[in-house]
C-alpha cells in the first residue's frame, strides 16, 4: 500500500490506523512517502511507524510533487509484495471500500479501479468544475485511445505489481493518477471498477493541493504520450 501526504496532519493517523484495524491481515506493508510536508505530518508518520513494524516512511525532499511521491513509493514495495493499493491521504471515507477492491483484485484482475464515475451516488460537495474536466478527459481517453474505463484517474487503484513495474510512469504531478491508469491498459492489463465515493475535505483536514488549471496541461501531455506509444506499437506489428 502506497499514500503520499503532504500536510495531512489531521488525516494521516486516522487513515492508516483504520486500513490496519481492518485489513490487517491483507496488508504486508503501509508506504507513507512525506511529500516535503510543512506541518507535523512526518512526524505523525514516524510515529505511526515507530508503532507498527508494517509501516514504513519515505521522507522527501524538493521538489514536491504527488507524481515524484508514488514513484518513490513503488520502488519501496516488498518483493514479497503481489499487489499494490494506492489512496490519497485524505480518502477516510474511502476505508471500508477497499474490501471490494480487494475482493475483486483476488478475482484475478491486473488493475481494478475505484471509480465515482460508475453509480449514481459517487460524489459529496465534488466541484463542478472538476467534474466538467474529469469528463472531458475521458472523452478523449475513449475516442483518442479505445479506453472505456469512467475513472481511470482516481489515486484509488489496485494493481498487480508486476503490471506495475512494467510502467514507466513520468508525470511529476497529479497527472501520474492517469498514467497509472492508462499506462497498464495500454499494455494489455485486465481491469474492472468498483463503486467508491469521493467526499470532500472537511475544514479539519485543510484545503486541497489540486488545482484544475494548473495541471490541466500535464493531463492532457499523459495523453498524448499514450497515443505516440500507441501509434508506436501498431507501427511495429504492422512491420512484422
Amino acid at each position: 500500500m502506497v499514500i503520499p501526504v503532504r500536510n495531512e496532519e489531521g488525516c494521516l493517523a486516522p487513515l492508516v490506523q483504520g486500513l490496519l484495524r481492518r485489513y490487517d491481515s491483507s496488508i504486508c506493508r503501509v508506504i507513507v512517502v512525506d511529500d516535503n510536508s510543512t506541518d507535523s505530518t512526518g512526524s505523525i508518520a514516524d510515529d505511526l511507524a515507530r508503532r507498527n513494524p508494517k509501516i514504513t516512511v519515505i521522507h522527501r525532499e524538493n521538489p514536491p510533487g504527488v507524481g515524484r511521491a508514488l514513484r518513490e513509493g513503488f520502488q519501496a514495495v516488498p518483493p514479497q509484495v503481489t499487489h499494490v493499493l494506492m489512496m490519497d491521504g485524505d480518502f477516510l471515507a474511502n476505508i471500508s471500500e477497499v474490501a471490494d477492491l480487494i475482493d475483486q483484485a483476488a478475482e484475478g484482475y491486473d488493475v481494478v479501479f475505484g471509480s465515482r464515475y460508475c453509480w449514481a451516488f459517487g460524489f459529496y460537495g465534488y466541484p463542478y468544475l472538476k467534474r466538467i474536466c474529469n469528463r472531458s478527459f475521458h472523452l478523449l481517453a475513449r475516442h483518442t485511445l479505445g479506453i472505456k474505463v469512467n475513472d481511470l484517474s482516481n489515486n484509488f487503484k489496485i494493481i498487480k505489481k508486476d503490471v506495475l513495474a512494467a510502467c514507466q510512469f513520468q508525470a511529476t504531478d497529479f497527472a501520474i493518477n492517469a498514467e497509472t491508469g492508462l499506462y497498464p491498459l495500454l499494455a494489455g492489463a485486465t481491469w474492472c471498477e468498483v463503486p467508491v465515493k469521493w467526499v470532500t475535505r472537511s475544514a479539519s483536514m485543510g484545503n486541497s493541493k489540486f488545482h484544475v488549471f494548473r495541471i490541466a496541461n500535464s493531463y492532457f501531455q499523459v495523453l498524448r504520450r499514450c497515443r505516440r506509444q500507441r501509434a508506436e506499437l501498431e507501427a511495429h506489428i504492422a512491420g512484422k
